[in-house]
């Protein structure tokens, strides 16, 4: 299946390619997001820190938070996860796999399996906007076993991210020596 998957990416790790998808990343970054950030600070008076962005919490955490936000800002969270967030998600996850092929494409086949990492943040990034819009829609109800799940995916998501990371800067290093030894 890791061979599959890294062949049908092969073609498609092209500089190009991950160019426009590193484009996406920053505008998303420094464009999208903190227009987001200042509307929620806007629209609650205060700025809150995100569930995405916390390393792990609790179902209490998740309670507390929506509590804090009041409607208007659980809706801005809400309509952000689906308009900004999910797409992102999608997108990263395929732009650093692109990354990874890229810089592991003249290696053996064992290392292929590090693609994996980056379609894990996005499916834990996907499992945490799950549960993020499901407790902004159900507040002031709230679904325990959910919220514990939104918890452990950030914090699984954020695991995967450093992976990720550290495969990207290890494929760096890997292609500098490459270029070092002709």
């Amino acid at each position: 299946m890791i061979e599959k998957m890294w062949h049908r990416l092969s073609p498609w790790a092209t500089g190009r390619n991950i160019l426009i998808g590193m484009v996406f990343i920053v505008l998303v970054n420094a464009v999208l997001f903190p227009l987001a950030a200042g509307r929620m600070t806007a629209v609650t008076g205060f700025q809150p820190k995100i569930l995405d962005i916390r390393l792990y919490y609790g179902p209490a955490a998740v309670t507390e938070f929506m509590a804090q936000l009041g409607p208007d800002g659980r809706a801005l969270y809400r309509l952000s996860t689906l308009l900004i967030d999910v797409p992102y998600a999608l997108v990263y996850g395929l732009v650093y796999a692109l990354v990874i092929t890229a810089l592991f494409k003249n290696t053996a086949p064992r290392w292929h399996a590090l693609i994996v990492f980056p379609f894990l943040i996005s499916f834990f990034d996907l499992l945490e906007n799950a549960a993020i819009i499901t407790a902004t829609s159900l507040y002031p109800a709230s679904v325990y076993p959910l919220d514990a799940v939104s918890g452990l995916a950030t914090c699984a998501k954020w695991l995967c991210a450093a992976a990720t990371v550290a495969t990207i800067v290890a494929g760096l290093f890997i292609r500098m020596r490459e270029r070092g030894n002709p």
